[in-house]
C-alpha cells in the first residue's frame, strides 16, 4: 500500500466524475432519499482524501492520450523545472494561501461570536428560541440577537450557536420567527457548520478543480434540504404552507449575505434553481414510500464502486525505445506470456517464440508479473 502520482491522479479523476454525478443526482432526488446523496458525497470526499494504491491493484494501461499528456508535463520550462513541477508548486502555494485565509476567517468569526455574547438577549426571542429548540431536539442553549448588518437570518458558532436575525423579523409573528429558528437550529444539531468548514477546507486544497466548487454548491443545498425537513417535521399541511410563505417572504427581503463567515442561513446563496427545488419538495403533501430493497441495492452499489475503485489504477503505457542489442526484446502483456514447467519454473514466450526460462520468484517482479499464464 503506497501513494504515488498515478494513485493521486486516479483519486482526482474519480472525485471529479462522482462530484458531477452527485450534483445531478441532488437536483433530481426526492426528500426521502437525501441521506443516500449525503452518503455518496461522503464516499466521494473520502476517495479524494485517501489516494492510496493497494498491493495487487490491477494496472489499466493507456497507450495514447495519457502518455502524451505525461510527456507534455515533463517538458522543461522556467529555471529548468518541468511543467508538472511548476504546476505542483502553484497548487501547493495556492492551497497554503487559501488555508491561511480560511484560518483567519475562523479566528475572526470566533471573535465576532464572542462580541455577540455580550449583547443583552431579547426576552421574546429567547422564549421562541427555547420552544424551537425543544421541537428540533436541541439541548444546547441558543442565543438569538438582532442585527442590522445582514438581511437574512443565519446561524454561526461551532460549539455555542448564535442566531442573527435581521431587524425586520421583529415585526413578524411568533410562529413565523419560530419557523426561522427551527431551520437555523436544525443546521446546528445536524453539524452543518462543521460540514461547511470541512468542505471549505477541501476547496482550499483543490482550488483549481471546478468539481470542488460543484461539490460545495451541492453540499450547501443538501444541508438546506435537510434543515427544511427537520424544521417541518410533524407539521400539518397548513403549517407547512405558512413555513413556505415565511421562506418566500424572507427571500424577498434578503439582499446580502456575509462573505467572510462560516454560517448556515435560512435562504442560502440565492440560487434560483435550488430555491425552486426547496419549494417543490416542501409543497409535496405526500412523499413516496421508501423501497427498502432499492435503498439497500443503491447503498451496496455505491460501496462496491468505492471499494472497486481501489482495485485498479490507470497508468500511461508506452513501448520502450528500440535497442541494437539482439538479445533484448520488448515484453508486454499483448505479445508475451508465461508457460509453467514441471520443475516449478516458467518459460517466457515472446511473439510466439520461446525466449528464456525463469524461476517462480522472477515472475513476481515487473514486467513479468503482468504477463498472462498459459
Amino acid at each position: 500500500m503506497d501513494i504515488n502520482i498515478f494513485s493521486v491522479i486516479m483519486a482526482l479523476m474519480l472525485f471529479t466524475i462522482v462530484s458531477s454525478i452527485c450534483s445531478w443526482l441532488l437536483l433530481t432526488t426526492k426528500s426521502s432519499a437525501l441521506w443516500i446523496v449525503d452518503f455518496i458525497f461522503t464516499l466521494c470526499i473520502i476517495r479524494c482524501l485517501v489516494p492510496i494504491e493497494f498491493a495487487g491493484a490491477h494496472n489499466v494501461n493507456l497507450w495514447n492520450v495519457y502518455p502524451k499528456i505525461l510527456s507534455f508535463l515533463k517538458q522543461k520550462w522556467i529555471f529548468g523545472l518541468q511543467l508538472w513541477e511548476i504546476a505542483g508548486w502553484c497548487w501547493l502555494i495556492g492551497s497554503l494561501f487559501l488555508i491561511l485565509r480560511l484560518l483567519h476567517l475562523v479566528v475572526k468569526q470566533i471573535r465576532f461570536n464572542a462580541a455577540q455574547a455580550s449583547v443583552t438577549p431579547d426576552a421574546r426571542l429567547t422564549r421562541i428560541a427555547e420552544k424551537a429548540s425543544s421541537t428540533v431536539g436541541c439541548t444546547v442553549p441558543v442565543r438569538v440577537t438582532v442585527t442590522s448588518i445582514f438581511s437574512s437570518p443565519l446561524i454561526t458558532g461551532f460549539v455555542h450557536p448564535i442566531i442573527l436575525l435581521p431587524e425586520y423579523t421583529l415585526r413578524m409573528d411568533d410562529s413565523e420567527i419560530e419557523y426561522i429558528l427551527r431551520h437555523e437550529i436544525a443546521h446546528f444539531t445536524g453539524g452543518d457548520l462543521w460540514r461547511k468548514l470541512g468542505i471549505q477546507l477541501l476547496v482550499c486544497i483543490l482550488w483549481w478543480n471546478p468539481a470542488a466548487y460543484l461539490l460545495r454548491r451541492g453540499m450547501n443545498q443538501l444541508l438546506e434540504l435537510r434543515a427544511d425537513r427537520s424544521a417541518c417535521l410533524l407539521m400539518d399541511d397548513s403549517v407547512r404552507d405558512r413555513y413556505i410563505n415565511t421562506l418566500l417572504f424572507v427571500a424577498k427581503k434578503a439582499v446580502n449575505l456575509p462573505k467572510d463567515m462560516i454560517f448556515a442561513g435560512f435562504i442560502g446563496k440565492f440560487d434560483a434553481l435550488y430555491d425552486m427545488q426547496r419549494i417543490d419538495l416542501l409543497m409535496k403533501k405526500s412523499q413516496r414510500k421508501q423501497k427498502p430493497a432499492l435503498t439497500i441495492l443503491t447503498v451496496l452499489l455505491c460501496v462496491s464502486i468505492f471499494i472497486g475503485s481501489y482495485t485498479f489504477i490507470v497508468q500511461p503505457a508506452a513501448l520502450p525505445p528500440k535497442s541494437d542489442d539482439p538479445t533484448e526484446v520488448i515484453v508486454t502483456p499483448e505479445n508475451a506470456w508465461l508457460v509453467p514447467t514441471a520443475e516449478g519454473k516458467y518459460e517466457i514466450w515472446v511473439d510466439g517464440a520461446y525466449y528464456i526460462t525463469v524461476s517462480a520468484a522472477v515472475i513476481t517482479l515487473p514486467p513479468f508479473n503482468q504477463l498472462p499464464i498459459k
